[in-house]
């Protein structure tokens, strides 16, 4: 019986599935990039440390025999303390030929060397070659020397990267553009003027700052709530570094904690969070004088003037476009030669140093016609993707509910998109995208509440694999969701984390925000979509925007990237909807200045309307999902508590509105607490997503009775008027379970 039912479904199967797919799938011209493993990295994943500054320890004969052992993530205590890392790399067989690069993050900045020999200073992180053609039982020493910039330092992660000949020489240029971007930079870190006061006459040019206190970068002063001014006059340079700056766009750009305000000659230039840029001239005059003057305004703890410096905007820009691109590239030709049977071709395209500056000097966007120029390379990579198109994102599922779902996807060159789709007691449906496009969206409609599909999608010749969707239940049925957040930086244990959340099979997923580490487009693919590519192509997850996107924040505050990739329903950052027999409200806790959703505020509006609506009344559970979190004890010691002006502002609603459970991420760690005990909202941290984790308890909160360190996701089930909540850890331990029931909310 069982045989024939398998033969009878298979017959159905093709007879509902048009014979072009059948083909189409045996095509072995076919690309999905994103199912390509990438198998070009090894973690390093043991080191020696010492702390101090240790003569010759960079050199291959010092003996570390006496230094702790350890594993990154690893961390350090102390402001502006040095902390030594070294560890021997012999060359594997299997690799022979590749060129082998280093990859190394650390928190704050830190001096490679490679065996014995210096291999450049670096901020954050940084990739150097060790051999441009590997040989098995090569050995080299890496020593690197950390310097800690807040009240801890740390080891992020280190591994090895393995590229063939074609990908290895255009990283090559790479790292060329990359030197020269940074020699477009003239950083302005010397000497300020400094005063912990807040006058607005401070901001005037002529003022008379003689008698302020002298500092250097990256300087800290405390004061929770208060402001501090910085003043230097800055004069443009003849150079900077080999290029000229006459009759050049230069820029100002500028790094601080939290945040600031900008003069230049006594006007106001903008208000900004972190980073920032303000064009001082278009057409530069060397010996050309500004006065600027910076209001920071300090939110928590510490404020800091991190760094700031001079930029060759247009050319900077130029050199970042070609990176851009050949980044892509070479990850691309990275995954294909991994695992493709094409022969993809050695590049034959070599930029020297003369040609960079050359093209930059005379006119910037010459600087892309170095890479497109046809040669062999070229016309092969162009002709070979203009009919089978690499899909680099996705495909991945939005705002599914009862009747409803939309799927999208990326390609590297635009194409037309179609979309098959299916179930068992349906016939198929396709449907075509208006217009060829990089990024493709396509919805479809008329499906059935708790139905299961299967979905395929085709750009060019280019086809995926069959996926399945699954639609929302009616609101009597239990529903399943998983929640976790804080992810950037952090593919491996992310990628763990989407497994297991796979494994137990949710209806959807919540990710609470910081999914990529500063919002840039080339990190979204690398850092979000291929760690999560099993679970996005099946679950949909829905999103909110945490801090780390919004370093990418463009005029008005908008996130554009994290616009265009995601489509939630309604407001791209503030939005809700109604699953089961529950209200889902999602927040933006970056809009505000500072941290806060204040009354008056549009957003807070929207909440309330929200609160008081049907859909959210008659719901049984309420949920709230928000990237800062209104209590925390997880941050390093003396440094952060959760965000007081949330607590102010939230707290009162979250109780009056009876919320059941308020998500949020930010420190990296578990926390979770119910306040009042047994009747008030329950308080969860899940930042335990991916990005290196926390583990220093700071204070005591009430509201806070339970704290774990451990990449981690949570799950709940709803059933009717029950509800479990159950953390679980990247290996499928639950470390922490909670069981509520349902009371019956009176009207606020």
């Amino acid at each position: 019986m069982i045989k024939k039912g398998l033969v009878l479904a298979t017959l159905i199967l093709c007879f509902l599935i048009p014979e072009e797919v059948f083909f189409l799938q045996a095509d072995s011209s076919q690309i999905l990039l994103m199912d390509y493993p990438i198998k070009i990295r090894t973690p390093l994943a043991f080191w020696r440390t010492s702390l101090g500054r240790i003569p010759e320890a960079e050199k291959p004969s010092y003996d570390d025999s006496t230094w702790d052992l350890i594993h990154p993530p690893y961390r350090w205590k102390g402001t502006s303390v040095y902390c030594w890392f070294r560890t021997w790399i012999t060359i594997p067989t299997g690799i022979e030929g590749k060129a082998v690069y280093l990859k190394i993050s650390l928190d704050s900045e830190g001096q490679i060397f490679i065996n014995g020999k210096p291999a450049g200073f670096f901020y954050w992180d940084r990739k150097v070659l060790l051999t441009p053609s590997a040989k098995a039982g090569d050995r080299f020493l890496i020593a690197v020397k950390g310097r800690s910039e807040t009240v801890f330092g740390m080891l992020i992660d280190a591994y090895l990267l393995y590229r063939d000949a074609g990908p290895h020489r255009l990283q090559s240029n790479l790292d060329l553009i990359h030197q020269h971007a940074r020699e477009t930079i003239l950083y302005t870190n010397g000497s300020w003027k400094f005063l912990q006061e807040d006058k607005d006459i401070f901001r005037e040019p002529d003022l008379d700052d003689s008698e302020w206190n002298t500092v250097y970068l990256n300087h800290r002063w405390e004061g929770t709530f208060s402001n501090a001014w910085y003043r230097k006059k800055i004069i443009i340079p003849a150079k900077i570094h080999r290029y000229t700056t006459k009759n050049a766009q230069i820029s100002f750009d500028f790094k601080v904690d939290d945040d600031c305000q900008i003069f230049v000659n006594g006007k106001f230039s903008g208000f900004f969070r972190r980073y920032g840029s303000v064009i001082l001239t278009e057409n530069a005059r060397p010996g050309e004088e500004f006065r600027i003057a910076v209001r920071l305004i300090n939110r928590q703890s510490y404020g800091s003037f991190i760094e700031s410096g001079l930029k060759l905007g247009q050319v900077y820009h130029s050199l970042n476009t070609l990176a851009s691109l050949l980044e892509d590239t070479v990850s691309m030709l990275d995954r294909i030669l991994q695992g493709s049977r094409h022969p993809l071709f050695a590049p034959s395209l070599e930029l020297s140093d003369q040609t960079i500056l050359a093209a930059n000097q005379m006119h910037p966007p010459l600087i892309l016609k170095c890479l497109l120029k046809t040669d062999d390379l070229s016309r092969k990579i162009s002709g070979f993707f203009a009919t089978h198109p690499l899909i680099i994102k996705g495909p991945y599922l939005q705002n599914i509910n009862q009747d409803e779902a939309t799927i999208l996807w990326e390609t590297n060159i635009p194409t037309n998109a179609v979309l098959s789709l299916w179930s068992k007691t349906s016939p198929i449906r396709t449907i075509h995208g208006i217009e060829p496009a990089t990024l493709h969206k396509i919805s479809i409609n008329g499906l059935k509440a708790g139905r299961t599909y299967s979905y395929q999608i085709q750009s060019g010749k280019t086809i995926c694999p069959v996926f399945t969707l699954k639609t929302a239940p009616r609101e009597d049925k239990p529903f399943r969701f998983a929640v976790l957040g804080d992810t950037a930086n952090g593919e491996d244990a992310f990628e763990r984390n989407t497994e297991e959340i796979l494994r137990h099979k949710p209806d959807f997923t919540v990710h609470v925000g910081d999914m990529v580490s500063n919002g840039r487009y080339e990190e979204w693919g690398r850092e979000f979509f291929f760690p999560a590519r099993h679970l996005l192509r099946n679950i949909p997850v829905y999103t909110v925007a945490g801090n780390h996107e919004y370093n990418s924040a463009v005029s008005g505050n908008r996130v554009l990237w994290y616009e265009r990739f995601f489509q939630n329903p309604g407001n791209p950052y503030w939005y809700s909807f109604n699953y089961g027999n529950s209200h889902f409200i999602f927040l933006d806790s970056n809009k505000e200045d500072p941290a806060d959703i204040s009354p008056g505020s549009e957003q807070y509006r929207w909440l309330i309307n929200d609160l008081e609506s049907d859909k959210s009344r008659k719901a049984k559970w309420r949920f709230v999902f928000i990237h800062h979190p209104l209590y925390s004890e997880g941050w390093a010691e003396e440094y952060y508590d959760g965000e007081e002006l949330l607590r102010k502002n939230l707290v009162p609603l979250l109780e009056k509105y009876y919320i059941s459970m308020i998500f949020q991420g930010h420190t990296h760690d578990f926390e979770f607490g119910q306040w009042p005990p047994g009747t008030g909202p329950c308080y969860v941290i899940t930042g335990g997503g991916g990005s290196p984790l926390d583990d220093t308890k700071y204070r005591e909160w009430p509201q806070i009775q339970v704290q774990h360190f451990a990449y981690h996701f949570c799950l709940l089930d709803v059933k009717g008027n029950r509800l479990l909540f159950r953390a679980i850890d990247s290996h499928g331990h639950v470390f922490h379970r909670f069981e509520i029931t349902n009371r019956e909310k009176q009207d606020p």
